[in-house]
């Protein structure tokens, strides 16, 4: 994934979130005999509870680089994808939960370094799954200098977290809404709106049959909808690959 330096003039005065390749990275401390982590996942976990772990930063680029390490609490993204908040949002559940013990550290060419995390659970919390992220990103020139520019374009890198608090499962959800649309070229692709209502995150598929005007089957679409979180809304948009001409009832 890159970021377009086109996009630059359409955010001016405001700060350009992006995902992409980088030279910086984090990833679990993955000790030796234990199982490869990619996250950082926390089952049944009680009230009150303090966890320790650690994550590891790198830096592959040739040259030393100042990095930023923070966490972020996470939500769907309103295309059903798992999107960490905004530096500037107020961080409120489980990232407020978590923290770090460097929140800037210098990484010399080719070197890493280990940032210990501690979670505390609050006593009084809502059961069921939490997530968060920690990010990591360069501290940029302007911040150095202590310099406000009118322009930021930020490259973050984030670990995912969840944790899943002991307590009642509440297992809900609403299929909102479905339809077919076409995009700017014309290409047809069906939007599935899903609420997740329950305090689990959960992944959805979808199973859809069209018939003919006679009633005889002429097509099957299985598709994987995503992991929906918590109280999240999504519209999940799936191309239809082999469209049909015609009218056709689907269930």
């Amino acid at each position: 994934r890159t970021v377009l330096i086109a996009m630059l003039a359409l955010f001016v005065g405001q700060t350009v979130y992006a995902a992409g390749s980088s030279s910086i990275a984090i990833k679990p401390l993955n000790k030796d005999g234990e199982e490869v982590r990619s996250w950082l996942v926390y089952p049944a976990v009680k009230p009150g509870a303090v966890i320790k772990d650690s994550v590891v930063v790198s830096n592959a680029s040739d040259k030393p680089v100042t990095i930023l390490v923070y966490m972020v609490d996470a939500k769907n993204a309103s295309d059903g994808g798992y999107a960490p908040n905004a530096d500037d949002m107020p961080v409120v559940d489980l990232g407020s939960w978590a923290k770090l013990d460097q929140s800037e550290i210098l990484l010399a060419p080719n070197e890493e370094k280990i940032v210990n995390l501690t979670i505390k659970v609050p006593m009084k919390v809502v059961p069921g799954d939490h997530a968060a992220t920690v990010l990591v990103r360069k501290k940029d020139v302007a911040e150095e200098a202590g310099k406000q520019t009118t322009v930021k374009v930020i490259m973050r890198m984030g670990l995912r977290i969840y944790l899943t608090v002991d307590g009642p499962v509440l297992k809900e959800f609403k299929f909102a809404g479905f339809r077919l649309e076409k995009d700017a070229s014309g290409k047809p692709y069906m939007k599935y709106d899903i609420e997740n209502k329950g305090n689990t995150r959960s992944t959805f598929s979808a199973h859809i049959e069209l018939y003919d005007q006679e009633g005889k089957l002429v097509q099957t679409i299985n598709r994987n909808l995503g992991e929906v979180l918590p109280f999240s809304r999504v519209n999940v948009e799936r191309p239809w690959d082999e469209p049909l001409l015609g009218d056709h009832a689907l269930t």
